[in-house]
């Protein structure tokens, strides 16, 4: 089973040949080639129109979703526009009920694929953002975005969409970033899209209906006054919201709205990684609307309104399984046995390509001895960064500059247990807690 790396996958090695005026012009012909392709256009108005005409009457049908845009005066000049993240639609959402196009800010792993690539750098103008460490070219895009006058788009939570349709904390330097730039900030909040389609969900979407509400909330005179960690949490509360919560609000105030859809439950062990009751790991089942405990009585049902037998619970048997993670990673450590071992397809690359495989076989995660083994390959937590879920099956971590994709045989396992697992676990080992998530 190869698990080497290749010349594709990582950066290039010194050549021990000598430099010859030749291989010279040879390797800046193809460092210019490689540039060029990956540089970021200018959204198209032209393609930015398109997507308006053929994706606005979509969302509006499919989804129910409307925009709040009263709160949202006119700006001169580039701002940005941040907002929560519970849809893999949001940047078309978000970029719908803006004046004029965005550049868009999105992970790295996105553009790996040649025609996404092109369609999102010469189309949308996406701005690849390299996780788990600074990336100075993105920085320069979005500098260049500010020059022209554009809005530019992010959605900075950590580990990337909602699993629980809560708001996750913000990455940290997104407040250096807009210190730095002295920009005004546009948030906003789109209320419903955890509950339309769960990232843990098999089966999606459930017609519902969608809020988008937009304001601005901080001008480069407010960003003046304020240090880093005020910006941080001005915009934490700016961008909040919880989807489940809010259904609950609405339910007791009779205007809760209907996500209707089959199959409602199937999926949700994938955020239910134990059960909350007993406490057995990988034993819960979905089928239908309902899902239960293969050990105990624990079950219930996610109804028409989306919520957990009709009330936010999954946000509390979230709580129960992160303090149950904690202590099973303790347990881990004195006992030495894996804290997990499941069987994946694994594969490696590096920015801005595609991944290599590296095999089929065994991901395990040791606790005591400091390491994450993949196949025969084993690498230190403590050089492990950037470790998130890549669309709602892939684990994906950085390591220095090699990306690591890791995607699961039993769709009943949890890709969210293992990114949890191996944060937890790196962070007992003495990694950075920074850099572990996707900054």
């Amino acid at each position: 089973m190869p698990t080497g790396p290749t010349d594709t996958q990582l950066p290039p090695q010194a050549d021990s040949r000598p430099a010859t005026p030749g291989r010279q012009r040879q390797a800046g012909r193809k460092a210019r080639r490689v540039e060029r392709r990956n540089r970021v256009r200018p959204p198209s108005r032209a393609f930015n129109r398109l997507l308006r005409i053929v994706l606005t009457p979509f969302f509006r049908t499919r989804y129910g979703l409307r925009w709040d845009r009263k709160a949202f005066p006119n700006i001169k000049g580039s701002y940005f526009v941040i907002g929560n993240h519970p849809m893999n639609w949001d940047a078309f959402l978000f970029s719908g009920a803006l004046p004029d196009p965005a550049y868009i800010v999105a992970a790295e792993s996105l553009f790996r694929k040649p025609f996404l690539r092109f369609l999102l750098l010469k189309l949308v103008g996406g701005i690849p953002k390299t996780k788990g460490r600074a990336d100075m070219r993105a920085i320069r895009t979005m500098r260049e975005a500010a020059r022209r006058g554009a809005p530019i788009l992010l959605f900075p939570e950590q580990g990337g969409r909602t699993w629980n349709g809560v708001t996750q904390p913000i990455i940290p330097t997104t407040a250096k970033l807009i210190k730095a730039f002295r920009l005004p900030v546009v948030t906003g909040i789109l209320a419903g899209g955890a509950l339309s389609t769960p990232r843990w969900a098999r089966v999606n979407p459930r017609r519902g209906r969608l809020r988008l509400a937009m304001h601005v909330t901080l001008t480069p005179e407010q960003i003046d006054g304020m240090d880093e960690p005020g910006i941080l949490d001005c915009l934490q509360r700016a961008i909040h919201q919880d989807d489940a919560a809010w259904q609950a609000r609405n339910l007791a105030e009779g205007t809760a709205v209907r996500f209707r859809g089959k199959r409602r439950a199937e999926g949700i062990e994938r955020y239910l990684y134990a059960c909350p009751a007993c406490g057995a790991y990988h034993s819960i089942r979905s089928e239908g609307n309902r899902f239960r405990c293969l050990q105990c009585a624990f079950g219930g049902e996610v109804d028409e309104y989306g919520l957990l037998d009709g009330t936010d619970r999954i946000v509390e048997y979230g709580r129960i399984l992160d303090a149950w993670l904690d202590r099973r990673v303790a347990e881990a450590e004195t006992s030495g046995t894996p804290l997990f071992e499941v069987r994946a397809r694994a594969s490696r690359g590096a920015r801005m390509t595609g991944f290599q495989p590296m095999g089929d076989g065994f991901v395990a995660l040791r606790v005591r001895s400091g390491q994450l083994e993949i196949g025969d390959e084993t690498i230190p937590l403590q050089e492990v960064s950037a470790v998130t879920n890549f669309w709602s099956h892939v684990l994906e971590f950085a390591r220095g500059e090699q990306a690591f994709q890791v995607t699961l045989e039993d769709p009943t396992e949890s890709v969210y247990f293992l990114m949890l697992a191996i944060r937890k676990a790196a962070v007992r080992a003495g990694a950075e807690p920074a850099r572990l998530s996707d900054d």
